[in-house]
């Protein structure tokens, strides 16, 4: 069965779909603006209410503007030298 043919996407395929990160789908989950259902720790997107929310057509609120976080430099990174 392919991604389009079946009834539930998990995150990782919405935000490939979405073109957004895991992060963003996590996050939209986690404040309800994205409709998902919990099968144990699992998160699944059905694919039905995914594609009403993008139309705007399910009655869940538009979400506020997703974005990544903000990079405040806690990060370590490696600079050349």
């Amino acid at each position: 069965m392919t991604i389009a043919e079946r009834p539930t996407l998990t995150v990782a395929e919405t935000a490939e779909l979405l073109g957004i990160s895991r992060w963003l789908v996590q996050q939209a989950v986690r404040n309800g603006s994205l409709p998902s259902r919990r099968v144990g720790r699992r998160i699944l997107i059905p694919r039905i209410r995914l594609d009403a929310w993008l139309a705007g057509q399910d009655g869940v609120p538009e979400p506020a503007v997703l974005s990544e976080p903000a990079d405040d430099g806690s990060a370590s990174r490696r600079t050349a030298s």
